[in-house]
């Protein structure tokens, strides 16, 4: 598919369709040239929005029309991801899908195998495409502050609030995420488990606690503190809540890493690298909830095109995955969602 330009079939309209489409207006080398969803109003609304011609209620209607479509964009709720994606490796043409690919690590490792011999297949994980997460990256890469020995990443967002007697901001945006018996981890910072990953290597949990600040609204967790440790021995504390009064509606992230020659401190605005003297580096960055979505599937473009791997492949989601299931297990819940309440 080197230099091809890609005719790409976008899959469901609900609310992150919009930043997926914002995604591949931005994009370079690939056009959104059919949109499908069983809601004709909402979808019909996306499309005049985006300017794509061709609307359909089903996917399979979709790939019916358009037998030219190099890759689908799966913007969809969760139960629906195992049937679409095995569909779109019956019939053989790419896929990007939304997070997570499955509902339990099992079932996506299952799906991964059914793709690999048949499609590429990457899952939409925009977080770690984060700048500040990027640029820490790279600097432990680098070695910039030698060995990493400690991290925390704290996440904040009012999201869950109840203020004044209005609707938390999440609940008016997707009211489903009020009966989500698991909410955070598995809903939410199930991002910034990922973006930990890509950081740090391979995690594994060892310990978590989690509760409900504003047990009022939810049914699930609101707040929750993850230990995990990485394959080198570096211990990682990821603390989140999501119902943290005068916090931002959208997460903000601060991350502190600690290392033999120095320490890093990042947030969605910067970066500053402390050295072992006590002189420090700072790198600015525009914080923009849109530009990792778009650098996400920029990415599915351009490794489409050059045979390249994703950095995140299914198998790669299956490993998320575990870890999020690692937090539940030890949190002593056992239960899986009921997944006629998971929405994208």
């Amino acid at each position: 598919m080197a230099e091809k330009h890609l005719k790409i079939g976008m899959v469901g309209a609900g609310v992150i369709a919009q930043n997926h489409l914002e995604g591949w207006a931005q994009s370079t080398g690939a056009d959104v040239v059919a949109i499908c969803d069983p809601d004709r109003t909402k979808v019909a609304e996306r499309a005049g929005q985006f300017g794509i011609q061709h609307v359909h209620g089903t996917m399979e209607d979709m790939l019916d029309h358009h037998d030219d479509l190099d890759a689908l964009d799966i913007v969809t709720p969760l139960p629906t991801h195992v049937p679409l994606v095995t569909q779109c490796a019956e019939r053989g043409i790419h896929a990007m899908c939304q997070k997570p690919l499955a509902p339990s690590a099992q079932e996506a490792a299952q799906l991964a195998a059914v793709c690999r011999p048949r499609i590429r297949l990457m899952v939409h994980e925009n977080t770690r495409f984060k700048a500040h997460f990027s640029a820490v990256r790279a600097q432990l890469r680098n070695r910039a502050i030698g060995e990493a020995m400690m991290a925390r990443l704290t996440v904040r967002s009012c999201g869950y609030c109840r203020a004044g007697g209005n609707t938390p901001w999440y609940l008016d945006r997707q009211p489903y995420l009020a009966d989500f018996p698991q909410l955070l981890i598995f809903e939410s910072i199930i991002h910034h488990l990922d973006a930990l990953r890509a950081i740090f290597g391979d995690l594994n949990v060892e310990a978590c606690l989690y509760n409900t600040i504003n047990a009022g609204d939810l049914s699930g967790e609101d707040t929750a503190i993850i230990v995990l440790k990485s394959g080198d021995a570096t211990n990682i504390v990821l603390d989140a809540s999501f119902t943290a009064a005068g916090a931002t509606s959208f997460p903000s992230d601060t991350l502190e890493v600690l290392g033999t020659d120095g320490r890093i401190v990042a947030t969605n605005e910067g970066m500053t690298l402390f050295d072992g003297d006590g002189s420090q580096r700072n790198q600015a960055f525009a914080s923009d909830y849109q530009a990792c979505f778009s650098a996400a599937i920029q990415h599915f473009i351009d490794q489409l095109g050059n045979g390249q791997p994703f950095e995140t492949e299914a198998e790669d989601n299956v490993k998320t995955l575990a870890l999020v299931e690692q937090c539940y297990g030890y949190s002593g819940c056992s239960s899986s969602n009921d997944l006629s309440l998971l929405r994208i």
